[in-house]
């Protein structure tokens, strides 16, 4: 196999860095509608090593939208069936390791296996806290973490590489369940079902929408680590549809994020404490002003008055001598 041969349309891409690509470790949680997409592109893209994690089984409603299933891979292990079909798109020879367990009562393999990655797809669907969770392990490992979600007609894909994370982002977290996952003591943890999980409604998605969620997740990573411009930051992107309307959402830091740790700089917290007392010296200095303007033209005004009632009493006495003459 020659993998130069392979990989030659996508190598000759300006800026395109296959020796990052192909040195890769990838953790793709859960491997469903995006999860199936995810593993296909980054098979095709010639990543070293892939770890799928899911503790599904394969059934008939997945067939619509995951696509490293079909009809004979109902009712078996979704980790099993990703494996062997998965080696139709692995023209890298990529090495494919796959785990049949429960990510959230299993939390300490997971801390295991993300040790050993360098990119984290977080494709499982269950709530906010395992969001931040995860979140809290790529922060502590220092690796990016790439999440995709979709809903009818409308998906969302996210990178988060340091701050801001998915902590700053996300309003509603509880501190009780923050603090239990920060990056001190995220690896110590063997499970973390104490966390909640969301109340989620039936899903409603069909293949065009997890193929396109799952390959905008990927153009994420591959914007990365190719160092693409404005790539280098967390981004947060909404996409309709029907509509293909794109909204960017604004990324921010939290200042005393419990997760990423972020502190606002010594300088900025400064000025913002300074800024009120600025203003009031600016506003004492313009009053000051204002009252040494009016003072020269109130003296000039009763000069001007003094002068004009002068005048005034000298030309009485004039006229007063004229008549006397």
């Amino acid at each position: 196999m020659d993998s130069k041969i392979i990989f030659s349309r996508q190598v000759t891409i300006e800026d395109w860095k296959q020796d990052k690509l192909s040195s890769q470790i990838v953790l793709i949680l859960g491997v469903g509608g995006i999860g199936s997409v995810a593993v296909t592109n980054l098979l095709r893209l010639g990543v070293k090593k892939i770890f799928i994690v899911d503790y599904d089984h394969v059934e008939l409603h997945n067939l619509n939208r995951q696509t490293l299933f079909s009809n004979k891979d109902v009712n078996q292990q979704k980790v099993k069936a990703a494996f062997e079909n998965a080696s139709f798109h692995n023209v890298g020879k990529a090495e494919i390791q796959m785990f049949d367990l429960d990510a959230v009562k299993n939390w300490d393999k997971i801390v295991e296996l993300a040790s050993q990655s360098t990119a984290i797809f977080n494709c499982i669907d269950y709530g906010d806290y395992w969001d931040a969770a995860v979140q809290s392990l790529s922060l502590y490992y220092k690796i990016p973490m790439v999440i995709a979600g979709s809903f009818a007609q409308s998906f969302m894909a996210e990178i988060y590489l340091g701050t801001p994370c998915y902590a700053c982002m996300t309003d509603g977290l509880k501190e009780e369940y923050l603090n239990q996952i920060t990056q001190e003591k995220i690896t110590q943890l063997k499970d973390i079902s104490f966390l909640p999980s969301n109340n989620k409604p039936q899903g409603q998605s069909h293949q065009v929408l997890c193929s396109t969620a799952g390959n905008f997740a990927t153009q994420l990573l591959l914007n990365y680590l190719n160092e693409q411009a404005d790539s280098q930051t967390s981004k947060k992107v909404l996409f309709y549809l029907t509509t293909f309307e794109v909204v960017i959402f604004p990324v921010f830091s939290k200042n005393n994020c419990h997760l990423c740790k972020y502190q606002e700089p010594a300088k900025e917290q400064q000025i913002q404490a300074t800024e009120p007392a600025k203003e009031q010296q600016i506003q004492a200095t313009e009053t000051e002003k204002e009252q040494q303007v009016q003072v020269p033209e109130l003296e000039k005004e009763q000069q001007i008055q003094a002068t004009e009632t002068e005048k005034e009493q000298q030309e009485q006495a004039t006229e007063s001598i004229q008549k006397k003459n």
